[in-house]
């Protein structure tokens, strides 16, 4: 049973019909956001409870915009982790987002975090000002291997 993945930015392997079956069973995913990346559609990973989202360039932003309205309102999602890889704040993006990510339909409060250093963080959470007034946002480690973290956290014989 696959529960968690990490693709990089290889999201063409979701077209792929071997692996329908294992959607359906992954907890944790990770993906890069490219400019000319496909959206994901989250809508296949009936289980999904972490997201963790590299942002390759804020053109990339509106790939990441398209794949959360593939959230089904029955999604059991809990935790989204946005990565951007550039420093500069894009002028429309953060907008877009927060009420984006503070309109999901979902059904379990949702945590959204930026994986920054704190400084990026403090000069960041200003623009989103619907989930910073719900207490939604936190940082997250910079850790490059943080699923092994998370694997620790939820598996015991690890």
């Amino acid at each position: 049973m696959l529960t968690v993945l990490s693709i990089g930015d290889y999201t063409s392997i979701f077209d792929w019909q071997v692996m329908v079956p294992a959607l359906r069973t992954i907890e944790v995913l990770e993906f890069t956001a490219q400019t000319a990346s496909k959206p994901v559609d989250l809508s296949q990973f009936s289980i999904l409870s972490i997201l963790r989202i590299y942002i390759a360039t804020p053109d990339s932003n509106f790939v990441v915009l398209d794949t959360l309205s593939t959230l089904p309102s029955s999604s059991r999602i809990s935790r989204i982790i946005l990565y951007p890889l550039f420093l500069s704040l894009p002028i429309r993006a953060p907008a877009l987002l927060d009420s984006t990510l503070a309109r999901l339909p979902l059904q379990h409060p949702l945590i959204v975090e930026f994986a920054m250093g704190l400084n990026q963080y403090h000069r960041w959470v200003t623009h989103f000002p619907q989930l910073n007034s719900r207490n939604m946002l936190r940082r997250a480690t910079l850790d490059l291997d943080w699923i092994a973290g998370y694997i620790r956290e939820t598996d015991p014989l690890y």
